[in-house]
């Protein structure tokens, strides 16, 4: 479909227009376009190419067969920006000459093959701005995809418009879930009635255009197909029409019967042309000669609109290739990928086509496509290593080799995010596994598999199998496998953590001297349960500290970061998170990173940023394509507004019984509607909630939060024993703790069941004790609760004192639906407050992090570098900055920087 067709898309055409007039302005975007095949979307595309103008355009359309070629779609559409000497960041040029082949190296983590497109789409874009056009989006091989994904939301002020084009239903892009969609529908009945007189050439009855209409959707491509296969009578309404119209799901069968008035040559160089991924017309012409054509016999395909011939050979139209593939003999399709293999100097493609040829067991070639997997790994190809795995898997001939091939695709497939298939591989995988290391590896992996699918009880069960396995062969793995057991137990239940520690008991000790890190955390975690706080929480401090010395392991900063969390030791969780998000990003581990930054929104929310807290959450969603914002209904029920908070958390319930989550899918939420019943003042409701979290008894934030929450609820409805039993809880955990939150936190709570001669003494020591702490949501609800108190004896002056410092505290913090019940106190006790904001001039973290790094003098580009952003973000935030803080240079940011 030509640009000059447009006829019925004014409306589609502007939002592209508006989008790239946007990219203009220095304002980036995304735009992904989904329609049925045929519906116009590379016509919409052509057009915006067309006009473009001044801006630099970057184009690739995704090909069915490269789908398994890692990094070929990206590699294709950077290649002209890398060709003009792009300079970027050594570890990024690294990891992106390494994901396309260039040169060898460490095997390159995506999010820094990312982070390098979007260094070097920003690089480009402040020369002129940048259109990149990707077609057939849903074809891009996985890591291509991803990388694309990364880069379109992240690009604010480069001057970027990214526009993809997407086929629905058959082949959903799930990489772009969430980026701004339009859709690309049938054409309006005026322009169907148009575009059929313009190509066909000759009238069209209405009757015939209707029923065209509707036996085509007001599918464009079919309508221009049908208008070139009806005859004039047909289309006048003299003679009828065929029955069905062959079209919409049978657009392949269009192509395919003008294929076969084709010349054999020509169809056999197009078969030659849809079996290989490159499109390299030397290499399609040397195939093409082994089977009797040649590029001379393209002629009929290009006069016919199925091709176009130049350097490279591309279809005019997905469904074309896709119709010569298809339409094409099994056998047939066999020759042309031998053709290819016999002609093809790259090796992995090579053995790709031997492959597609191989008609039995070849275990010769199996071996070979074991060492293109090997190879696609290394690039950080992980979903081309899965493909090429379970290919040799099918062509194994030796059966002994079949149940570690097995494991390899499954371990393979897991790493690319499909669990589902690497469920499928380990389960052939296991009954083979006879040797006990050998079958620990293959349960190791299947408990990986049920945690990914979110089935935390099983995954734990299969760890501690392995664990136990393993014990007389490795003592080391043995323990490894037990700390990994620790781990999926904490975000299982109570009663997982309880079998993980009695099962530690069990085990021999250890001498001091041979502990790691890991080795601590297991045994502070296994006191924690079997011994009570006193006995876990110096331990937790060891491990914290061995933890933070030297070089500390990424796998451990989970557990430690719930111990500090539990212990309310917020300074150690800031060094615990800072060190945790410094050493992911270092080492380009997005998971790693995305995990860091959803316990930092933790920290944050418990020093009361509420702002850096959402920031937080909001980065780690991104980073691991969460379907929701994780820890976002802790958040809102301090926050607001109200009937969102409650709906988020509702939901998140739901969800988590629907997919058989562990505790903290759940009972986070039912931890938010508690904390946000407490402060509205329906304290049944919030005690129902907290119950069901103290029930659990979960290692971290979940039950040390929620405990001060469950006595203020169960002494206002007059739940006394409750309330006693969990400030018992509450008391012990606090004296082993000792830091000044804990121990402000019990101050609080003791006022609450106080006597009246003992509850003011509490209550001032609470404030005093809270004073010096980070956690300021907890002082400002310790003066809130004294002045509530206060009221209620009719000292209203001093309740007005504390009341006004909770209200002032709460509003600058942004936790609106405290600040209101604050406000409310205090016209009780005969004081108004008049307006009201949360808006803040505080940085937030990003901003102060860039803020820093240019106040040492680090260029944009440096510090871009270091914090995954591209230059023109970091310029971004320094306005902001600049802004914030009512300065004009670099030179004077030191000085209005806080410390630290």
């Amino acid at each position: 479909m030509a640009t000059r067709d447009l006829l019925g898309r004014a409306d589609e055409l502007a939002a592209i227009q508006r989008m790239i007039g946007r990219a203009r302005d220095g304002r980036s975007g995304a735009l992904v376009l989904g329609g049925e095949p045929g519906a116009g979307k590379t016509a919409l595309l052509a057009r915006a190419v067309a006009d473009a103008g001044d801006a630099c355009v970057l184009h690739v359309s995704g090909v069915e067969a490269e789908a398994d070629l890692s990094y070929s779609a990206l590699h294709l559409l950077l290649s002209p920006v890398l060709a003009g000497g792009t300079v970027l960041p050594e570890p990024q040029r690294v990891a992106l000459r390494t994901a396309f082949g260039l040169q060898s190296g460490p095997t390159p983590d995506r999010f820094l093959v990312s982070l390098a497109a979007l260094t070097a789409l920003a690089e480009l874009a402040t020369a002129q701005p940048v259109v990149c056009v990707i077609d057939d989006a849903q074809w891009l091989d996985t890591e291509s995809a991803d990388v694309l994904a990364f880069v379109a939301r992240r690009i604010r002020t480069e001057r970027i418009a990214m526009l993809f084009a997407v086929r629905e239903n058959d082949h959903p892009a799930r990489a772009f879930d969430g980026l701004d969609r339009l859709a690309v529908g049938g054409l309006p009945p005026e322009a169907v009635r148009q575009l059929l007189t313009t190509r066909a050439g000759t009238a069209v009855s209405d009757r015939v255009a209707n029923l065209l209409l509707a036996g085509t959707d007001a599918n464009p491509l079919a309508l221009i197909e049908l208008a070139r296969e009806l005859t004039a009578a047909q289309l006048s309404g003299a003679a009828p029409l065929p029955d069905p119209l062959p079209v919409g799901r049978r657009l392949e069968q269009i192509y395919q019967r003008r294929l076969r008035a084709l010349p054999a040559a020509t169809r056999t160089l197009l078969l030659v042309a849809a079996s290989d991924p490159s499109g390299d017309a030397g290499l399609l012409r040397r195939a093409a000669e082994r089977l009797g054509s040649s590029l001379a016999a393209a002629g009929p395909a290009e006069s016919g609109h199925l091709l176009t011939l130049g350097p490279r050979l591309e279809f005019r139209h997905p469904v074309i290739r896709s119709a010569v593939y298809h339409g094409a003999p099994v056998a047939e399709r066999r020759l042309a990928h031998e053709a290819l293999a016999a002609v093809d100097d790259n090796a992995d493609r090579r053995a790709w086509h031997r492959a597609a040829a191989a008609v039995g067991p070849d275990e010769e070639l199996a071996s070979e496509l074991e060492q293109s997997a090997g190879r696609a790994g290394a690039r950080g190809g992980y979903a081309s290593r899965a493909t090429l795995l379970s290919r040799a898997v099918e062509l194994t001939e030796d059966r002994s080799r079949r149940p570690y091939r097995l494991l390899a695709a499954a371990q393979a497939h897991l790493g690319a995010s499909d669990p589902a298939a690497a469920d499928v591989l380990i389960g052939q995988a296991l009954p083979d596994l006879l040797a006990a290391p050998d079958r620990a590896e293959g349960l190791r992996v299947q408990a990986r598999i049920r945690f990914a699918q979110g089935r935390l009880p099983e995954a734990f069960a299969l760890i501690m199998e392995v664990a136990r396995t393993l014990l007389d062969h490795d003592k080391r793995a043995a323990r490894d496998a037990l700390f990994e057991a620790f781990e999926v137990a904490a975000w299982t239940s109570r009663q997982a953590t309880l079998a993980a520690a009695t099962e530690a008991r069990r085990w021999p000790a250890i001498q001091p001297a041979e502990m790691t890190p890991a080795d601590l955390l297991v045994d502070a975690f296994t006191a924690r349960f079997l011994d009570g706080h006193q006995s876990a929480f110096p331990r937790y401090r060891a491990a914290i500290a061995a933890h933070l010395d030297g070089a500390p392991d990424l796998r451990g900063f989970n557990l430690a970061s719930l111990a500090a969390l539990e212990m309310w030791d917020v300074d150690a969780l800031l060094a615990l998170t800072t060190a945790w998000v410094d050493l992911a990003r270092a080492r380009g581990t997005v998971n790693a990173l995305a995990r860091a930054l959803r316990i930092r929104a933790l920290l944050e929310l418990v020093r009361g940023d509420y702002i850096s807290a959402d920031e937080f959450n909001g980065a780690a969603a991104e980073l691991s394509q969460f379907g929701h914002r994780p820890g976002v209904e802790l958040l809102l029920s301090v926050t607001g507004p109200e009937d969102l908070a409650r709906s988020t958390a509702e939901r998140r319930i739901r969800q988590a019984a629907a997919q058989h989550e562990g505790p903290y899918g759940a009972l986070t939420s039912e931890l938010a509607l508690c904390m946000l019943d407490v402060s509205l003042g329906n304290y049944a409701t919030a005690l129902a909630h907290g119950l069901r979290v103290l029930a659990e008894e979960t290692v971290g934030p979940l039950y040390a939060s929620n405990l001060p929450e469950v006595i203020e609820a169960a002494h206002r409805v007059g739940d006394e024993s409750t309330a006693e039993a969990a400030l018992r809880q509450l008391a012990a955990m606090a004296s082993a703790s000792g830091t000044p939150t804990a121990r402000g936190l019990l101050a609080r709570c003791r006022a609450l069941v106080a006597t009246e001669d003992e509850a003011e003494q509490h209550y001032r020591s609470a404030v005093a004790l809270l004073e010096t702490s980070p956690a300021r949501p907890a002082l400002a609800r310790a003066h809130l609760m004294y002045g509530e108190w206060l009221r209620r004896r009719r000292r209203r002056r001093e309740a007005r004192q504390q009341l006004r410092t909770a209200y002032v505290m709460f509003e600058g913090m942004g936790a609106a639906i405290y600040a209101r019940r604050a406000r409310r106190e205090l016209a009780a006790a005969g004081e108004t407050v008049v307006g009201g904001s949360t808006e803040r001039g505080t940085l937030t973290p990003q901003e102060l992090e860039v803020a820093r790094l240019a106040a040492g003098g680090a260029p944009n580009r440096d510090i871009a570098a270091q914090l995954f952003i591209s230059p023109s973000t970091v310029e971004y935030h320094l306005r902001k900055v600049f802004r914030k803080l009512d300065v004009t240079s670099r030179a004077q940011l030191h000085a209005q920087l806080p410390s630290g």
